[in-house]
Parts: structure tokens; sequence; C-alpha cells
């Protein structure tokens, strides 16, 4: 999110952690323990973002990228994408990757951007 801000979107957070009592196994009794599982928005997204001038919303998903290409399936694979694209929004997929150059360490990202064409979801990089 912090790039998207850099880039002047306002942004924020879009996936929910939700939180559900743990039963025992056997029993099916309240173990006093929590499970905690991530929801996200319409299925994929964990940010949104918008910017001033620039018609639609943009839902993002944010992973590394050797998962990347998981994400993408999700999307490409979610009722819920079409809709969105022919509302006018946009689709992002941010993969993050550590490098290190000359002793310095630093995040690189891959962009993908998810595009509804002739009645089907495609992918390219941005």
């Amino acid at each position: 999110m912090l790039m998207m801000r850099q880039l002047g979107y306002i942004t924020d957070r879009a996936e929910q952690d939700l939180f559900f009592p743990e039963r025992d196994k056997v029993t099916g009794q309240p173990t006093g323990m929590m499970i905690r599982q991530k929801k996200d928005l319409f299925g994929f997204a964990d940010w949104v973002a918008a910017r001033a001038n620039e018609p639609g919303t943009v839902y993002g998903q944010s992973t590394t990228v050797s998962h990347q290409a998981n994400r993408m399936a999700k999307i490409l694979a979610s009722p819920m994408a079409p809709i969105l694209l022919q509302a006018g929004n946009r689709i992002l997929v941010h993969g993050w990757v550590k490098r290190q150059r000359n002793k310095q360490t630093f995040w690189e990202v891959t962009e993908r951007e998810v595009f509804y064409r002739g009645q089907q979801l495609i992918v390219e990089q941005v």
C-alpha cells in the first residue's frame, strides 16, 4: 500500500481477520483457543486504492513473486473479477522479492494487471 500512496493514491486494507472458537476434533467442545482466518474482499483483494481524476477503484493483491501465479489464478477463477472490471475498476497483483546489490538490500515489485477483453480475463505485466 505504501507504493500506491507514493504514487498519489489513497489506500486502505480490504482483508478482514475473522476469529472462530477452536473445537476439539473428537468431542466438538470449545478448546478455549481461537482460530484466525483471513478473508479477502471479493475473495482476492488485500487492499483498495483510488486517485483523484482517475475513474474507478484499484483492487490489489500483494504477495511474494513465488506466489504471484497462484494469486492470479485465484482472480481469474473469481466470478467477481469480470463484474469489477466491467464497472470501470482495475485489478493489480504485486509480487515482491527481496534483492541485494552492492551490499544494499531492497524490495523489488513485479506488477501484473488483470483485464477483461473479449469475454475473458487476461493478465499482462505492467
